[in-house]
């Protein structure tokens, strides 16, 4: 395949769709497989026996390829995965940007990183990457940060719940639980604040969130469409998901929230699915101990069998989380 830094590779554009890669390699379908990256969520397809790896940013857009035999990777006429380090160093000596490690050399001026068994000149690449601008700036593997979707549930901190008399339905029992509560919770969508409260606005789409919860994890794929309704926010979720990603393509209603969500790139989120269902884990807590006040066994039960299918809680609590159990 031919590349031309910055630019193409095997003519598919930088930032072109994930259906267009797709598309271009559709010969080779039956080989593909999907993974994401655990550290950091980045999603890849990775054509194994072509000796091709492909990652996307958090928009699903091609950010990079991995290459290896049998494959070639050609420039300026050049195979570079039958060039040896010491040749590759001097096809690219005006890359003063160049990092070494013991692993890998990177020439981020050039958008190309070689991965080496070892330092030795004569040595040739195990692996090549090509990567769009900026989409790596200190380490191969690890993204910018915008580069990935973001998905974050900051909770408030709640008193003991208070029982109600009347337990017919979810908006009922949280204004009264959470009477006391003058905190807000906040949904972090790709770094875009969202400001929520227990008492009003969260009774009014619960019901929707635990029905979606439901479905992704008893589910291996599926497609769900959600009207959120309340005092602090109106949108629609149209959620996808299979055994390993959600993605979420949102359509924010009030002015406000059209302005700030104008971009669609930003309204979108590619996540990995345990990731997404873990930022809930806090939240569910809190509803378990409503229901458990009320003494209404089946909706416990129900929540129960939620918290099994989430591994911890959300990314802000991970380093608090012995704490956090014992604080709830």
């Amino acid at each position: 395949m031919n590349w031309e830094p910055y630019r193409t590779v095997d003519g598919i554009k930088f930032l072109d769709t994930r259906e267009a890669v797709r598309g271009h390699f559709s010969v080779y379908e039956d080989d593909l497989q999907t993974h994401a990256r655990a550290d950091v969520g980045i999603p890849y397809d990775t054509y194994e026996s072509r000796g091709i790896q492909i990652l996307y940013d958090k928009y699903n857009r091609f950010a990079a390829i991995e290459v290896w035999q049998p494959n070639q990777v050609f420039h300026l006429g050049y195979n570079l995965l039958g060039f040896s380090i010491g040749e590759l160093k001097t096809l690219f000596h005006w890359d003063e940007s160049v990092i070494e490690t013991e692993r890998e050399i990177t020439f981020f001026k050039v958008g190309l990183s070689v991965i080496i068994r070892n330092r030795k000149e004569s040595e040739l690449p195990s692996r090549i990457v090509l990567f769009t601008k900026d989409f790596y700036n200190q380490k191969i593997g690890i993204p910018r940060p915008n580069h990935f979707s973001s998905f974050r549930i900051q909770v408030p901190y709640i008193e003991k719940p208070i029982a109600s008399s009347e337990k017919e339905n979810d908006e009922v029992l949280f204004q009264v639980a959470f009477q006391h509560t003058k905190e807000k919770a906040i949904i972090l969508w790709n770094g875009i604040p969202i400001p929520f409260d227990y008492k009003n606005d969260m009774a009014q789409w619960w019901s929707s969130i635990v029905f979606l919860l439901e479905k992704i994890t008893s589910e291996e794929e599926g497609v769900l469409d959600l009207d959120l309704q309340c005092e602090a926010f109106q949108a629609q979720w149209i959620v996808k998901w299979n055994d390993t990603f959600v993605l979420i393509d949102s359509h924010w209603k009030t002015p406000a929230q059209m302005a700030v969500f104008e971009d669609k790139t930003v309204r979108q989120l590619t996540l990995i699915k345990i990731d997404f269902l873990n930022e809930w884990r806090f939240i569910v807590t809190h509803i378990k101990r409503v229901y458990e006040i009320n003494n209404l066994i089946a909706k416990v039960q129900q929540i129960e069998q939620l918290e099994e299918k989430m591994s911890s809680y959300g990314m802000m609590y991970k380093a608090l989380e012995s704490i956090t159990k014992k604080a709830i």
